[in-house]
């Protein structure tokens, strides 16, 4: 089946094909670190957090690449480990980032 066949016309007639006959798209290259480019003034941001010795405050809507400019500043200066990672939502609370002990 050719992808012609998947094109969105925006008219005619409804499309016979299932969801089953859609070609799976292998992402795995797209996750890669290594495509990610940031641009000169996200980097000189991160530049000046990592010589300041101060953490970096990144927002946006979600989906916009905070998330990967992290693997991409993991994977470019050889960090060892995994990235660590902390999702934040509208009830998340500062002390949430802090350890706590519960001597219970």
């Amino acid at each position: 089946m050719t992808t012609q066949n998947w094109l969105f016309k925006g008219f005619g007639q409804e499309q016979s094909n299932t969801a089953e006959q859609i070609e799976q798209v292998d992402t795995d290259p797209l996750k890669d670190p290594k495509h990610y480019q940031a641009s000169r003034e996200l980097a000189a941001a991160v530049n000046v957090a990592i010589t300041l010795g101060m953490p970096l405050l990144l927002t946006g809507e979600p989906g916009c690449g905070k998330s990967e400019l992290a693997r991409r500043i993991h994977w470019e200066m050889g960090f060892p480990g995994e990235v660590l990672s902390f999702s934040v939502k509208s009830t998340t609370e500062a002390k949430d980032l802090f350890y706590t002990f519960d001597t219970v």
